[in-house]
């Protein structure tokens, strides 16, 4: 474990952002796991059998599988349908191309007076990683330690937008999860998306979505990017659509609890 992971959230969540990070090693040499900050995931199973992940799943209450073929996806449900819940997030998927042009021209939009843009190296400092952390909470997401959200465990890096008062108001991460097993070891995730309750409706989840899918390309080398989201969240989906991001066939699923929305 890190010397300073900058962990946040209730006990569980700090739990198992420690384990995150004390599982890296085995992460980045294991076909078939992925990193997620907060569970332990995979994007192929069959990789390492159903008891690997059934021991995770009691010790945690969850386990996550993203990026799923249709095929592995119903191999998920039936395993997880006698185990505990089973929530589903559609995958999102772009080329740099797409990307490059949608994130862009949202990114030169400007923003209103005492509002700024906060690149990834001003959001590395512990300062403003720190109030990324309380927005999110703050939006019911799970935060993620500060060592993950920086890049010290695997490849990432955070956007923002600060208000008029200089504290940031919306933000987001993009990280590049999976190991060099994967199919989408060059694939970007954009997630960890959260703006202000007092500043949303002002477009500010489109800029940061769109300049942490930027960050992805340029700052961590991604060829494409996906994102997810849920069936029935139709402004999320909309909104990913404007930064360059398609609708798949591939699920991403936690079984047990859901930790997150």
């Amino acid at each position: 474990m890190t010397a300073d992971a900058g962990t946040f959230g209730s006990p569980e969540q700090v739990r198992l952002q420690y384990k995150s990070i004390d599982m890296r090693e085995q992460i980045e040499s294991t076909p078939g796991l992925c990193h997620t900050g907060r569970l332990v995931g995979s994007d192929d199973p069959s990789a390492l059998g159903w008891d690997f992940f059934e021991e995770h799943l009691k010790e945690d209450g969850f386990v996550g599988f993203r990026c799923l073929l249709p095929e592995r996806a119903h191999a998920v449900r039936v395993w997880g349908a006698k185990l505990g819940g089973i929530h589903e997030w559609a995958v999102m998927l772009g080329t740099s191309e797409d990307l490059r042009a949608s994130a862009t021209a949202i990114g030169q939009r400007p923003l209103s007076s005492g509002f700024r843009d906060v690149g990834p190296e001003e959001m590395a400092a512990d300062a403003s990683l720190s109030q990324m952390q309380a927005l999110l909470v703050d939006a019911g997401i799970a935060p993620l330690a500060r060592a993950s959200l920086r890049g010290d465990i695997y490849p990432s890096a955070c956007v923002g937008v600060s208000g008029p008062d200089g504290s940031l108001v919306a933000v987001a991460n993009v990280a590049m999860p999976f190991n060099r097993f994967s199919e989408w070891q060059d694939a970007a995730w954009i997630g960890l998306v959260a703006v202000a309750p007092g500043c949303r409706g002002l477009g500010l989840g489109a800029r940061v979505s769109a300049a942490a899918a930027l960050a992805g390309l340029e700052k961590l080398g991604a060829r494409r990017a996906m994102a997810f989201v849920a069936d029935d969240n139709a402004p999320s989906r909309a909104m990913l659509l404007r930064i360059g991001l398609q609708v798949s066939t591939l699920r991403s699923i936690i079984v047990g609890h859901r930790p997150t929305r």
